[in-house]
């Protein structure tokens, strides 16, 4: 009979692989091309310890795991005889519960199991444990009470790095969004600046060879004589329909702030879906701390302190796709699904949509899952009508708000498909560069992930003490020259989340968990939930199919920024916020997994804490250097203490 792979074995002996290869390429690297200079400077030096840690760490877990099994052995040994000892191999189920083959380590298992539940807060219906299925809500009253509190305290920590720390009067940033909203408010398209006329008399006014002196607005979009812009209406709209009603304009700062702070509110009530979901039993701490996770996820906090169009552009898309995320979860958290949840599913999309035209791969990977979900529960004749209506409330507004877009880049360019990028006023002829494939190409794949993924933090002996990398990193460019890479690819400012925000790791040992065979991860085993009277119960969705989704939804968001002709940090956020969910996940099944084991338990704690600390500790102080030098220009005085405190003067 042939053997089957295991899983679990073949992650084991692709982390030693990986953790070679770096190890190898860190000796090497002079002599490979990688980094010509022989002194061992943070990009060598980081991936050594990057290859170190692939290499050590899974076998510190195995040994680990043979100690802990011989302490639960002689454990169970003293407690029952010895022909009823614990059965090890049942002992690891995923969830971090264990299933013994004998009466007494069942008692234990069920007593650990009520010691959780003890730590959890009662929900408003008695029952122990938050959301626990029977229950009546999401989270208690005090429950509800503590998280405004954190989403408070973090809202107050948004403000101050928005506004420079001088919280009332907040430094101007562009003001893009409230040109267009003027504009809609005025029944126009096109914005309301006159560009000059000479630039109609060239035969390519996108040269800049051609334009020479001839004033121009550069990142704007140029078109018959008029301006518009590139970026997605969405937030101009709205910002319209405040204007018709009395309200005043504001700039591009307050659209990054708001559309941040719809980010981390939209992904902290996801997490309190997902605990109610799937991890009932799970201590609070685990859920505060994972809020403190989704809120200061690099670049989370570098964006409010980087608070022009092209960050505003990139956060209101994200805002609108994590809002979505979190009514497709709450559409699938509940016994009797409702219509509206499944529209509003579908209209954040297309908000999403109209936001960031870059995010349709993600969008269409959420659909999908919702689909799938949908479909999944129709296996009866009966209940395949009811599974339609769901899935054109969610296509309807869907299809709407992209005809709308459709209208208004109709309107602009005679194309319903044209958003105005390649008519972009640039300091190159993108028109030309899109023709010759230059602006997203596979051949950028590789010098974008290094940026983004191990570009190290640079440390200066001066307040802030860590900075981004400005520019090409040499070392990086000195291997990317011999690929021959065109010149279009540029470089502005970016720290790898290798080292800006290390919990990632968390997503890593999930993954490892999923692949790991058929067992149940989360709750062991998703729970009907409670239903009406009369009505049929149903199963929440397994927790891998969750997961799947975000991680392909991270990777979709990902995909033009990794073919893209121009590094910078503020495309991280396409991304992000779907891998700080999973980050939170991953922490939650590794406490859960490994929580009653004499020495991983402790272990897992500590490397929970430590991770999270470490990575908001980089994020903020990222923050405060920002891309902008802001501090220091907008609060000279508050920057120059600190220096001078910091400094020892």
């Amino acid at each position: 009979m042939k053997k089957k792979l295991n899983p679990c074995a073949a992650t084991f002996w692709v982390s030693l692989i990986i953790g070679l290869i770096l190890v190898a390429l860190a000796a090497g690297a002079d002599a490979l091309g990688v980094d010509q200079d022989l002194r061992w400077g943070p990009f060598r030096l980081g991936l050594m310890v990057l290859g170190l840690s692939g290499i050590c760490l899974p076998l510190l877990n195995r040994g680990l795991e043979m100690l802990d099994g011989r302490l639960l052995q002689r454990k169970e040994s003293h407690a029952n005889p010895p022909e009823s000892a614990l059965d090890l191999t049942q002992a690891r189920t995923t969830g971090g519960m264990r299933v013994p083959s004998d009466p007494g380590g069942a008692e234990q298992a069920s007593r650990l199991d009520s010691g959780v539940r003890g730590s959890s807060e009662a929900d408003s219906s008695g029952q122990p444990g938050t959301g626990i299925p029977g229950g009546t809500g999401i989270l208690s009253r005090s429950g509800w009470a503590k998280l405004v509190v954190a989403l408070i305290l973090v809202e107050v920590l948004y403000v101050g790095l928005a506004s420079v720390w001088n919280w009332t009067k907040w430094p101007k940033s562009t003001a893009r969004y409230a040109m267009l909203a003027e504009s809609f408010s005025r029944g126009q398209v096109s914005l309301p600046m006159e560009p000059s006329p000479l630039l109609a008399e060239l035969e390519n006014p996108y040269s800049p060879a051609q334009r020479g002196k001839i004033p121009a607005k550069g990142d704007l979009s140029y078109y018959h004589g008029k301006y518009y812009m590139y970026w997605g209406p969405v937030p101009s709209a709205i910002m319209a329909l405040g204007l018709l009603i009395g309200a005043g304009p504001v700039g591009d700062e307050v659209v990054t702030f708001v559309a941040v702070s719809g980010i981390f509110v939209f992904l902290a009530l996801s997490l309190v879906l997902l605990r109610r979901m799937y991890f009932p039993l799970l201590p609070s701490w685990l859920l505060w701390l994972g809020i403190l996770v989704v809120a200061t996820s690099h670049p989370m906090l570098w964006a409010l302190n980087s608070p022009s169009v092209y960050m505003g552009a990139v956060a209101s898309g994200q805002a609108f796709l994590v809002a979505s995320v979190f009514f497709a979860l709450s559409l699938m958290s509940e016994a009797e699904h409702r219509l509206w949840k499944s529209a509003a599913v579908g209209m954040l999309c297309s908000l999403a949509l109209g936001s960031r035209a870059a995010l349709l791969p993600a969008v269409s990977v959420l659909g999908l899952g919702v689909f799938a979900v949908i479909l999944g529960e129709a296996r009866h004749a009966a209940d395949r009508p009811r599974a339609v209506k769901f899935m054109i409330a969610l296509v309807l507004p869907l299809v709407i708000g992209c005809g709308m877009l459709g209208v208004y880049n109709f309107a602009r360019f005679g194309n319903i498909y044209e958003t105005g990028f390649q008519y972009q006023i640039n300091l190159n002829d993108l028109r030309q560069q899109i023709a010759d494939g230059l602006v997203l190409n596979p051949v950028y794949l590789l010098p974008n992930l290094l940026y983004y993924l191990v570009a190290p933090v640079r440390f200066v002996g001066t307040f802030p003490f860590l900075r981004p990398v400005w520019g090409p990193y040499p070392p990086f460019e000195a291997f990317l020259n011999r690929l021959s890479l065109p010149e279009f690819h540029g470089v502005e400012s970016v720290a790898g989340l290798a080292f800006a925000m290390p919990s990632l790791v968390l997503v890593v040992m999930l993954l490892g968990d999923l692949s790991c065979g058929p067992g149940p991860i989360g709750r062991r085993s998703p729970t009907s939930t409670s239903a009406p009277s009369g009505s049929k119960s149903r199963r929440v969705p397994d927790l891998r199919w969750v997961v799947l989704t975000a991680i392909l939804m991270g990777l979709a968001a990902a995909a033009p920024t990794f073919l893209y002709s121009y590094v910078s940090t503020r495309f991280l956020l396409d991304a992000i916020p779907m891998f700080a969910l999973l980050t939170v996940v991953g922490a939650w099944q590794l406490h859960l997994r490994w929580r009653i084991f004499p020495l991983r338990g402790p272990l897992s704690t500590a490397m929970i804490f430590s991770l999270v600390a470490i990575s908001a500790g980089v994020s903020f102080v990222l923050a405060l250097s920002g891309a902008d030098s802001r501090f220091d220009d907008a609060n000279p005085a508050l920057f120059g203490f600190l220096v001078r405190l910091f400094s020892g003067r």
